[in-house]
């Protein structure tokens, strides 16, 4: 059995991800090295880190484009934080970096891993696996029946109506299946459940909402 090497916090490490490549960049050289947004590129990128790991690993939450990437680097037992671009963004101002391109954003990721000490990640159970994506799907089919809700203001067709109801009727049957299948996966998970009963506890918190969050 093979046990990761202690992180160096001589180096960190920044990774700007975008939906076809991943732009790395390291405290220690200035230079880019970009591969692709795929298994490869991950893999790539993963090997190159894995024999001496950095001090810390940032990668930007970007609406889950990063999200291979960042199980990666987690499955590897390597040191990353995934942060919210607004934070990095005043970082950026702050350490006055106003322009903005991929190369420049993977710097200033890796000086904000270098300075801002942001907290490290935990691999993510199976169970939050699949709540993360029931509740996506939820979001995007509660978006769509509000898209297919508009159009029939839109309309005078009765034929166009009908079929929109239609279509109506069954997002709604999609949505409530998937919330029966949310709330049996956090009743069924004692600390999804803890958790959901404190913060259904506080005023303007309900099912969905707690869903969301523990997600």
């Amino acid at each position: 059995m093979t046990h990761p090497s202690s992180p160096d916090s001589s180096y960190f490490v920044g990774i700007d991800v975008a939906k076809a490549t991943l732009d790395l960049a390291r405290s220690d050289v200035r230079k880019i090295t970009t591969t692709a947004n795929d298994a490869d590129g991950i893999r790539q990128i993963v090997d190159s880190l894995r024999s001496t790991p950095p001090g810390m690993i940032v990668v930007e939450s970007t609406g889950g484009l990063e999200r291979p990437l960042l199980d990666a680097l987690l499955d590897a037992d390597l040191p990353v934080a995934l942060v919210n671009p607004r934070n990095v963004r005043h970082f950026a101002i702050g350490i006055g970096v106003i322009a903005k391109s991929d190369p420049i954003d993977a710097l200033v990721l890796a000086e904000f891993a270098r300075l801002a000490s942001p907290r490290l990640s935990e691999k993510r159970s199976a169970n939050q696996v699949e709540l993360e994506a029931l509740t996506t799907c939820r979001r995007q089919l509660t978006q769509l029946r509000a898209i297919q809700q508009n159009r029939n203001f839109s309309t005078v067709s009765k034929t166009a109506l009908k079929t929109n109801d239609a279509v109506l009727r069954s997002l709604s049957r999609e949505i409530e299946k998937l919330d029966r299948k949310i709330r049996a996966l956090v009743e069924s998970d004692d600390d999804f459940n803890s958790i959901d009963k404190l913060l259904q506890s506080v005023p303007g918190v309900g099912a969905v909402v707690s869903a969301t969050l523990l997600a």
